[in-house]
């Protein structure tokens, strides 16, 4: 079995797998987290709270619901320009991360960079996303430093064909190495994603596009058809890299 990291090019004799789980920044109790953010708190938590609903896909009900509120709560917030002073220890209660502050946001994406990521397969990939319970990173038999700011539940995959070989430009040939960001489910339109297709399960690597209301997936390979089939996003690419 090779050793984590044996194809990546970077030393491992040391180094021992760990299963990533994601961890939210939280300050130390409620009122602390009240006393540093002052008055901006209110503001920033429904920021916080609506980039969350987007980036999950919920409606303003589904959202409310996990907070114990309502969408015509939700909608009063957006009005008066943040969440009502009565409901900012329920939303302590239900999602606490929100309170992180920037300083940690950055300490913690700063901490991410050279970081290692498991190389998973495909297969491996759609397991994960299929349970959040599938420990991956034990099954990985290689690890590989990220040059890119992550989120600790990501990974690396080897590219499988040529769709993503480009004629020119930026271009992912067969067999290098993609970084994927399973945080990052909000891409633009032109971004390098890994869907998975709702009527197989199997994971393609794509460009995600976006125009009109309708969206597809185009290989940079125009050898290779466009995907219009229903797909969800899992995953966006924020990188990669190749054997010199």
């Amino acid at each position: 079995m090779p050793s984590p990291g044996a194809r990546s090019g970077q030393p491992s004799a040391h180094y021992t797998p760990r299963v990533f789980r994601r961890q939210h920044a939280v300050e130390p109790t409620f009122n602390a987290a009240c006393s540093l953010r002052g008055m901006g708190l209110r503001k920033d938590l429904l920021d916080k709270l609506e980039a969350e609903r987007k980036r999950r896909g919920l409606t303003f009900t589904e959202i409310a619901h996990e907070i114990g509120a309502t969408s015509q709560q939700l909608n009063n917030w957006f009005s008066r320009g943040g969440i009502s002073k009565d409901h900012i220890e329920t939303l302590w209660r239900t999602k606490p991360y929100l309170f992180a502050t920037a300083d940690q946001l950055v300490r913690e994406e700063a901490a991410s960079y050279g970081s290692k990521v498991p190389i998973l397969t495909f297969v491996q990939a759609g397991q994960r996303h299929e349970s959040s319970e599938y420990a991956d990173a034990n099954s990985a038999e290689e690890w590989i430093s990220c040059p890119k700011a992550h989120s600790q539940n990501s990974y690396a995959l080897r590219v499988r064909n040529d769709s993503m070989t480009a004629p020119y430009g930026k271009s992912y040939p067969e067999d290098c190495v993609i970084f994927v960001d399973p945080e990052k489910l909000s891409p633009l339109s032109g971004q390098p994603v890994i869907a998975r297709m709702l009527d197989t399960g199997d994971l393609v690597f794509k460009l995600f596009m976006e125009e009109a209301g309708k969206k597809w997936l185009r290989p940079l390979n125009p050898q290779f058809p466009i995907i219009t089939e229903a797909f969800e996003v899992v995953g966006t690419v924020i990188g990669k890299w190749e054997e010199s």
